[in-house]
């Protein structure tokens, strides 16, 4: 009986030393002390980019709402718009603006999410509206908006600074579909690269 509980209580010690080097991550501000936990979590996350069409760029603004299901995948949803006018080349009417926004369900991918930097690639399936309007913000009277669809893969560099907050830099490709082409516009005219930065806080 003596030996039961010495077996079991090594073993039990044993699993817990390996869950608490498992629950180890390593941050900017605590090295490798810094725990988190395997379960489910919440989190928030706000950016600013810049967003390019073909021969125009403007700044845009997202903000992600996301559960990790554990330390490497993550889901969510988002919003992103431009802060300012959007005119790709291929636009005949020198008068006509845009101003896109969309809405998306991402799904994300850690690489090395123990690291103090990691690496993971975010991707974005959404529908939105690219709004046609004038100099001053106003609707163009007599054409309508774009309905768009979007798909965006991209790649983002986190610094985990403590284990509730990160930094990250994110680089991503974002691909329009549905663009009316009675305009001269395509597709590809409003597909184009988002470079931007990123805070994300741990709620839960």
């Amino acid at each position: 009986m003596k030996y039961n509980l010495l077996i079991l209580g090594l073993i039990l010690n044993v699993i817990s030393v390996l869950t608490v080097s498992a629950q180890e991550k390593k941050t900017l501000m605590q090295g490798n002390n810094a725990t988190v936990e395997r379960n489910m979590s919440l989190y928030g996350e706000l950016g600013l980019k810049v967003m390019t069409v073909k021969g125009d760029a403007a700044p845009g603004i997202n903000a992600n709402i996301g559960v990790g299901f554990n330390e490497h995948i993550s889901a969510g949803i988002a919003f992103q718009t431009s802060l300012s006018n959007l005119q790709p080349d291929a636009e005949l009417d020198p008068e006509v603006f845009y101003n896109l926004y969309f809405g998306s369900l991402f799904f994300e991918y850690n690489w090395n999410p123990k690291s103090v930097f990691s690496v993971s690639t975010p991707i974005h399936f959404g529908a939105g509206i690219n709004k046609l309007i004038n100099e001053t913000g106003e609707d163009v009277v007599g054409l309508e908006n774009d309905r768009v669809s979007v798909i965006m893969p991209s790649i983002k560099g986190n610094l985990n600074v403590s284990p509730r907050m990160s930094l990250n830099l994110n680089l991503g490709y974002r691909i329009l579909g549905l663009i009316k082409e009675n305009r001269g516009l395509t597709n590809s005219d409003m597909s184009g690269f988002e470079a931007g930065v990123g805070l994300k806080l741990n709620i839960l």
